[in-house]
């Protein structure tokens, strides 16, 4: 058995998983995983150590897939909100230089920027209610 002949049937599977909901997809994986350990068990395959790796890499994909199908909805949220607001931190830091250079030609300059920091902190507490709604949420 070829490693070609075994990767063909799972992509056509894994097609099929995409149009599933996920409970159905989450019990279609589990059967693909105890399909793979049964697969090792061929004496052929058991003797081939690639495919045998092969095999067990598969396996652990599909038990990270079942991992992020389980994903709840508020960490989904946190994770959002988390990513945005590094987003905005790394914005801000590529911009640290411009500002300094802009503060030294002007120093009036410094007034304005702190207007642009009060609104991006009153921005960032919209965020930081959400995010600690939805975690008050999640208990």
């Amino acid at each position: 058995m070829t490693r070609r002949s075994l990767v063909y049937p799972l992509a056509s599977l894994l097609d099929i998983l995409s149009l599933l909901a996920f409970a159905h997809v989450g019990r279609r994986i589990q059967q693909l995983m105890r399909a793979l350990e049964e697969v090792t068990l061929y004496h052929q395959i058991e003797t081939n150590v690639p495919v045998k790796n092969f095999l067990q890499e598969t396996r652990q994909y599909l038990g990270k897939m079942i991992r992020i199908l389980n994903v709840s909805e508020d960490v989904m949220i946190m994770v959002t909100l988390v990513s945005d607001v590094a987003y905005a931190r790394e914005i801000v830091f590529d911009y640290i230089p411009q500002m300094q250079d802009r503060i030294r030609q002007d120093p009036g300059t410094v007034l304005l920027l702190r207007s642009t920091f009060l609104k991006l902190a009153s921005v960032l507490q919209v965020f930081l209610t959400c995010f600690l709604h939805s975690f008050v949420r999640s208990f």
